[in-house]
C-alpha cells in the first residue's frame, strides 16, 4: 500500500512540480523502501538464522524438527488444558466408583 501511495505520488510530482510535491514523494518513496527492507531482514533472519519461518507446518517447513517452546514453570502450573485432562480423569473415576457403590447399595436395600 505505501508503494501505491509512494508511486503515486512520484507521478503527481512529475505533472505538479513544486517542493512540497517533491519531498511528499521523496518522504514516501524512502518508507516504502525501508519498509521492504525490514521486512526482507526478518524473513531471512527468520529463515536462515532463528529457523522459525515456518515453525508448526512440516509440510513446508524447511527442517523437520519441529519447534517447541520450553514451558516456564508458572505456565505450567496455569495450564488449562492440563487441569481439564486432569479434573476429567478424577470425575471419571470418581463416577465409576459412585456410581458402583450405588448399584450395589440399591440391590441390597428395599424400600416400603
Amino acid at each position: 500500500m505505501t508503494t501505491t501511495a509512494s508511486v503515486t505520488t512520484i507521478k503527481y510530482a512529475e505533472n505538479v512540480p513544486g517542493v512540497l510535491s517533491k519531498g511528499l514523494a521523496l518522504t514516501l518513496s524512502f518508507m516504502s523502501s525501508t519498509m521492504v527492507l525490514v521486512l526482507l531482514v526478518f524473513t531471512l533472519l527468520h529463515a536462515f538464522v532463528w529457523h522459525t519461518l515456518f515453525p508448526n507446518d512440516v509440510a513446508i517447513a524447511m527442517t523437520k524438527r519441529r519447534l517447541v517452546k520450553e514451558k516456564k514453570p508458572f505456565e505450567e502450573a496455569c495450564d488449562i488444558r492440563r487441569w481439564t485432562k486432569q479434573a476429567l480423569i478424577k470425575h471419571n473415576s470418581a463416577n465409576k466408583d459412585f456410581s458402583g457403590e450405588n448399584e450395589m447399595g440399591s440391590s441390597s436395600s428395599t424400600l416400603p
